[in-house]
């Protein structure tokens, strides 16, 4: 029996299985690999073909260095059935009672994860987007952080999962399931400079944003007054743009992904006073325009961001109300995306 196969050119293909079965394919023929164990293999993955990881059975963990096979300390004598990693120093593995292995280019770890539910497949787009699922319809998200779960919509076992990019997610698993997970299209995400997703900013700090399910192109970054327009539309007013007025806003271009990168669009000056407003991120396709079905916003009253409001006079100051000098927080309804579903 075979069980997993991975490789890193049509010429260069591995397959494992069954009685510590490696089989290797050049592009012309399949042949067998010496194995240092008779452990069942099932999956395998590769950051090349000379850094080749094998897993299955009673914890086994086999390493390819381009010319042998050899054997890994993996910690765990549960059995791993999924591998996927997105560098030589950046490897998950997943198996029996929710086991979830980190290898960091030294050693193998276990990972905190929230269930014991058995995983049968990971997969990621990066090094902080990976998706494990398994058991009962488990599925788990890790943001280079922490995993935590998502929402499956069924019990069904997950055997399998692949993705063409970190929005775009297929699962499958036992009675014919198939899942798909896309995030919302045109999401627009404040955040920190890693990516991670913030709501509330203070004196000192930048905004950043990225996007993801916008049609290939360039496109205008607007900060606007939560409220100045609607979800359904409106006109933007570069005035009000508090990271510099007119003229302030940033060009970004959405790649043939869809994707925006993480970019500043508002450094927020230090001696800021302290007061919060909630504005919206606006993404606009440059006619000045917000029009739900090209655009996109991060709408404050559902996703948006609080951050201190500039040059207020001092009886509005008064008016909003002084939150403390060394907090700024926000009450928010859950983001929409953030309730992540697959379908």
């Amino acid at each position: 029996w075979l069980y997993g196969v991975w490789g890193s050119s049509s010429t260069d293909v591995f397959a494992v299985g069954g009685d510590g079965t490696i089989l290797h394919y050049d592009g012309s023929d399949w042949s067998g690999m010496t194995s240092p164990t008779s452990r069942w293999f099932s999956g395998v993955w590769g950051s090349s073909s000379t850094d080749v990881f094998a897993v299955g059975g009673d914890g086994t963990i086999l390493h390819y260095d381009g010319s042998d096979w050899s054997g890994m300390t993996s910690g765990t004598s549960d059995w791993l059935y999924g591998v996927w990693g997105s560098s030589s120093t950046d490897v998950f593995a997943v198996g029996d009672f929710g086991t979830i292995l980190h290898y960091d280019g030294g050693a193998w770890s276990g990972m905190t994860r929230p269930t014991s539910r058995w995983f049968s497949g990971v997969w990621g787009s990066s090094a902080s987007d990976v998706f494990a699922m398994g058991s009962d319809g488990t599925i788990l998200h890790y943001d280079g952080s922490d995993w935590s779960g998502m929402t499956s919509g069924t019990s069904d076992w997950l055997e399998g999962v692949w993705g063409s990019s970190s929005s775009d997610v297929f699962a499958v698993g036992s009675g014919g399931t198939i899942l798909h997970y896309r995030e919302p299209a045109n999401l627009v995400v404040s955040c920190d400079v890693n990516g991670n997703e913030k709501n509330s900013f203070g004196p000192g700090e930048t905004v950043y944003v990225w996007g993801s399910g916008f049609a290939a192109g360039d496109y205008n970054i607007f900060i606007q007054p939560d409220g100045s327009v609607s979800e359904t539309g409106g006109t933007l007013d570069s005035t009000f743009d508090p990271s510099g007025g007119a003229g302030a806003q940033e060009s970004v271009t959405a790649n043939s992904n869809g994707d925006i990168p993480v970019t500043p669009i508002w450094v927020i000056p230090v001696d800021a006073p302290p007061t919060a407003e909630e504005w919206d991120i606006i993404v606009d396709d440059g006619d000045g325009e917000y029009n739900a079905a090209n655009d996109g916003i991060d709408d404050a009253t559902s996703v948006g961001f609080v951050a201190p409001v500039p040059e207020l006079p001092t009886f509005v100051l008064f008016g909003v109300g002084l939150l403390g000098l060394g907090c700024y927080a926000g009450l928010r309804r859950m983001k929409e995306h953030q309730v992540s579903k697959f379908s």
